[in-house]
Formats: structure tokens, C-alpha cells, sequence
């Protein structure tokens, strides 16, 4: 597939996503290098977003099912996840704690944000989501990055190493970043906090090798 022609979906599937219920893979491409990216959200998204952008200049990003837009034979494909724990807390950070209007995927009201300020209410709120379809920030990362599909995946706590391993095996080229937009650790969890967090994300423990 052409990149003109990833562009012309790239525009119809911006237009009809309001419109369908499940999302699809959120992926960039790179056509010149027969390359696909599932993005993760929280998970070196800005490293690697601009390290594909500065490397080929047809490189655009859709969310749509990838089956969809090419077929797997003839494409390369790799992610990146990370530590649902630390995930889990950059995400209150962000888009909690930092909650402003046009900082609001999860779609927050003031008093929603208020009370979701509270890690606890926090963590039944993810409760109450159907995870392997909600809002891509809290969303398990399986349902991203997907075991089988990805052919590479890397993990965010040895990022460099795994940047410099996957760029090898698949055989293409992209600039190491420096680390960007990145958020330092400092939300204190409770043992119990963890536990809850780790039965929510337990598809992304057994699946991605995190203790």
C-alpha cells in the first residue's frame, strides 16, 4: 500500500471515529521502510514519534484495526509497554492531576476530576471500565501492543536497549531519542493500591513479563 493511499484512510478514518464503537489499533506507518508502530500511550510515545517523523518523511499515524490497512507478511511491526503500576501513575499524573480542558481524553468535568484526584476513587473508576476497550490511556496495553501481531516489543524501563535491539532485528533505521515529555515517579502507592492495580492490568503482567 501506497502512502498516498495510507493517507486517504488516514483522513476517512479520522472522520468516522466518533462513529465506531471499538477502536482499533492506534499505529503509525512508515511506508518507505514497510514499518508499523503500535502505539501505546505513556509508554516513550513523544521518543518515538519523533524519531520516526525525523527518519521518513511519509510516516503518519492511524487508528483503525490493522488487519485493515496492510497485510502483516509484508510489514515489520514493534511496541513498546511498561510497568502498569508506573503506568497507572503516570497516567493520574497527567491527565488527573494536570487535568486541564484541553488536557482531557478521559473526558473530566471539574468534580469529576476533583473527586478522581483521590487515587482510591482513582482506581475503581478504572474499575468500571471495560479495559480491553476503554480510552486508550487506560485501556491494557494487550489490546495495543498485541502479543502475536507486534513482532517486536520493547519495554519502556530499558528503553534505549531494546530501541538499539528491535531497530536491528527489524532492520531499519530511526534515531535514539533522548527521553521526552517524561514524567518523574513520585505518586507514593500503597501496598493494597498496587495490588488492585495489578488485577486490573493482569493480562499486561502475564503477558509482557512484569513480576
Amino acid at each position: 500500500m501506497t502512502s498516498i493511499e495510507l493517507s486517504l484512510r488516514y483522513r476517512a478514518t479520522k472522520a468516522l471515529r466518533p462513529f465506531r464503537e471499538a477502536p482499533g489499533y492506534c499505529c503509525g506507518y512508515a511506508p518507505e521502510a514497510n514499518l508499523v508502530w503500535f502505539i501505546n500511550p505513556k509508554c516513550a510515545q513523544t521518543t518515538i514519534n519523533a524519531s520516526l517523523q525525523s527518519a521518513y518523511s511519509g510516516f503518519l499515524r492511524i487508528d483503525r484495526p490493522y488487519h485493515q490497512i496492510v497485510g502483516t507478511e509484508q510489514w515489520r511491526s514493534f511496541g513498546f509497554v511498561r510497568n502498569p503500576v508506573t503506568r497507572f501513575t503516570s497516567l493520574w499524573k497527567d491527565k488527573v492531576r494536570n487535568w486541564s480542558p484541553t488536557n482531557n481524553p478521559l473526558s473530566l468535568d471539574v468534580a469529576r476530576r476533583d473527586y478522581l484526584l483521590n487515587i482510591d476513587n482513582f482506581i475503581d473508576f478504572l474499575a468500571s471500565l471495560d479495559l480491553n476497550s476503554s480510552e486508550v490511556h487506560t485501556r491494557k496495553q494487550v489490546q495495543l501492543v498485541p502479543p502475536g501481531i507486534a513482532q517486536e516489543i520493547g519495554h519502556v524501563e530499558s528503553f534505549e536497549q531494546d530501541w538499539n535491539r528491535i531497530t536491528k532485528k527489524l532492520g531499519f533505521v530511526a534515531p535514539a531519542l533522548s527521553s521526552l515529555n517524561a514524567t518523574l515517579g513520585d505518586v507514593a502507592l500503597e501496598q493494597k493500591q498496587v495490588n488492585k492495580i495489578k488485577q486490573l492490568y493482569k493480562d499486561d503482567f502475564q503477558a509482557f513479563g512484569y513480576g
